[in-house]
């Protein structure tokens, strides 16, 4: 039957899409369209596609060689090609929508990305819009970087959340594995640690998972650990020396070569954390008081340095909450500045 309807060769950009998901060299790839009309009227109807006969794709492939039909080809290969014949029954029509239940399913992991490329590729060639599900960690980061991913799930009510990484970034920290740590940072005290922790995962949460951030008493540990502390080529576990952004101006001996950043402003962090406390007020119920009440309490303490500061109120309202509270403030609220630290750091 398909010696009669004849086979025709893929366009060569198609062929090259297959190669790359498939992860195979093809010799020769050819598709014929079989007028097969199944039993059943229900299942013909699926076959129509845009005709008004059913109509089967069939597969004959070269690879290496050995010539192999759309039978032998496992699920993973001819689900692609499938995937790619049904989409050219389709090339010439725009403004399409494409709905597409895991793809990726029966693919080896290195074919995922390829396959996410070709489609966004085809659609946007054709002016579809594109949505799939997935969960593929290869297709949800790489959607996630391009702020497409929503999250669906359902909350205990039973009701139907729907949550995107353009509005709520963080939500790439519940779905994604942490990444492995490979790299230890160096910050001068506890407050210069908890601005690094909130700007880090103002930019992606996941990245602290690969970060062990160690503090100590101020930025002298620091410039002795950066004159003595030994670099090989190519560490497994990489150092780095955030200081605060107070000390720019202030030379350094680098000593072995570590790389040196410094936190985003050129205030000390304690300065960072008081400049948004009018915004803390919106979140005084959380720590068991009112707006009023808190602002009372800021201006018994207004004459106080932000070091001093700081410490008053990690102490009236629990510290290891507040003050990160106050950090994510400031870091939502300096996009920018964060995003341009963790390049740096990465």
């Amino acid at each position: 039957m398909a010696d009669e309807s004849g086979f025709a060769e893929p366009s060569s950009e198609r062929i090259d899409h297959l190669k790359k998901i498939i992860g195979r060299a093809y010799d020769s790839v050819e598709w014929s369209s079989l007028d097969l009309v199944p039993a059943e009227d229900s299942v013909a109807d699926v076959f129509k596609w845009r005709g008004d006969q059913a109509t089967v794709p069939y597969f004959r492939v070269s690879h290496r060689g050995r010539r192999y039909t759309s039978p032998e080809m496992g699920l993973g290969e001819f689900s692609i090609h499938f995937l790619f014949w049904i989409l050219e029954q389709y090339a010439d029509q725009a403004d399409l929508t494409l709905l597409l239940d895991e793809p990726d399913a029966f693919l080896p992991p290195r074919g995922v990305r390829s396959l996410l490329a070709s489609l966004q590729d085809f659609c946007l060639r054709n002016k579809w819009t594109l949505v799939l599900s997935t969960h593929s960690e290869e297709m949800i980061d790489a959607a996630i970087e391009h702020e497409a991913f929503v999250l669906l799930r359902v909350d205990d009510r039973g009701v139907t959340e729907i949550v995107d990484t353009a509005t709520a970034p963080e939500v790439a920290a519940e779905v994604l594995p942490g990444l492995p740590m490979d790299r230890v940072l160096f910050v001068e005290d506890e407050v210069a640690a908890i601005v690094l922790s909130a700007a880090i995962r103002a930019v992606d949460a996941r990245l602290l998972s690969q970060v062990e951030i160690v503090w100590g008493n101020g930025q002298g540990y620091m410039r002795e650990l950066l004159k003595r502390l030994p670099r090989r080529p190519a560490p497994r576990i990489r150092f780095g020396f955030v200081f605060d952004g107070d000390q720019r101006a202030v030379p350094l001996d680098t000593g072995a070569g570590w790389p040196v950043a410094y936190l985003p402003t050129d205030r000390e962090p304690d300065d960072v954390l008081r400049s948004v406390k009018s915004e803390l007020l919106e979140h005084a119920a959380s720590f068991g008081t009112t707006p009023k009440q808190m602002s009372v309490f800021f201006d018994t303490i207004e004459g106080e340095n932000s070091h001093d500061w700081v410490i008053k109120v990690g102490d009236r309202y629990e510290r290891r909450r507040v003050l990160p509270t106050l950090a994510a403030i400031w870091a939502d609220g300096h996009g920018e500045e964060c995003r341009a630290l963790v390049e740096e750091l990465s």
